[in-house]
């Protein structure tokens, strides 16, 4: 919508300065090549804006087709900035991946296999078997008699349990690893997409400040300069064209920004 606004904006500029120079050429202070020279420019530029109208129609419409396919509320623009704003900082979003759903499903299935391993582990620990009786001595010159305690504990010479222990601490170990692994790869996917995204962020606005607020005002300097007769037609185009290009590109560089702020937003609520 911004790149199809901003050809717009340039056909009507191109068509003002053909206006003008059409009437200078009839009075003779401007050669009918000048002219001719800027309504090719004008034809060339309506031919990309005619394109761009067509790519944001057709986006626009696949838009819809999502958020209102019965076209109840009209909608025919979109409104937002391009660039996005500030970044979270980097460590808020590592504090965020306690809400990621794969994290959350892959720690809880850890957290169950160290559960069941437990109790497997507890299930085979040796009983205690505690006997209570009564015994009576006797020998000549003494008689006694008195209760007896008797405490045994089973020690198996072959533990054939022993391989569903393994098993089961084996499968605790495997997914506290997954659950490890996936953490680590999600940090670092993060941690990547967060430079990216922070990275093309302040690439776009240095250039729009420095390379387009420039080109509009070699704009200003080239039309003083041709109304003097300092420069020709082309050097004049060359500046329209120089401007018109820093603001498309800016308007990529914005677009960059924003899809990788998308791509890292993704990451952290799972959607990717």
């Amino acid at each position: 919508q911004q790149q199809h606004q901003l050809f717009k904006r340039w056909v009507k500029r191109f068509s003002e300065v053909e206006s003008d120079m059409s009437q200078r050429e009839t009075a003779g202070d401007v050669s009918g090549y000048d002219r001719l020279r800027i309504s090719r420019e004008k034809v060339s530029l309506l031919a990309r804006q005619r394109k761009s109208q067509v790519e944001f129609e057709s986006a626009l419409q696949h838009l819809l087709g999502k958020v209102d396919p019965d076209n109840n509320y009209k909608f025919n623009t979109l409104e937002g900035h391009l660039l996005p704003g500030e970044l979270k900082p980097f460590p808020d979003l590592l504090d965020s991946l306690e809400q990621y759903p794969t994290l959350i499903l892959l720690n809880r299935k850890a957290e169950t296999a160290r559960l069941n391993a437990r109790s497997v582990s507890r299930s085979h620990i040796p009983s205690l078997t505690i006997g209570v009786g009564h015994k009576t001595l006797e020998r000549p010159g003494a008689n006694a008699s008195g209760l007896m305690l008797d405490a045994s504990i089973a020690v198996p010479l072959f533990d054939r349990k022993n391989g569903e222990r393994q098993r089961a601490n084996g499968q605790a170990v495997k997914a506290q690893g997954e659950y490890q692994l996936a953490l680590q790869q999600a940090q670092a996917d993060i941690r990547s997409l967060w430079l990216k995204a922070d990275r093309l962020s302040d690439n776009a606005r240095l250039f729009s400040e420095q390379s387009v607020t420039a080109s509009f005002d070699l704009v200003h300097i080239a039309e003083k300069s041709y109304d003097a007769n300092d420069i020709g037609v082309l050097e004049l185009i060359d500046a329209y064209q120089s401007a018109l290009e820093a603001e498309n590109n800016s308007l990529k560089l914005a677009l960059g920004a924003r899809l990788a702020q998308i791509e890292l937003e993704s990451i952290i609520t799972g959607d990717k």
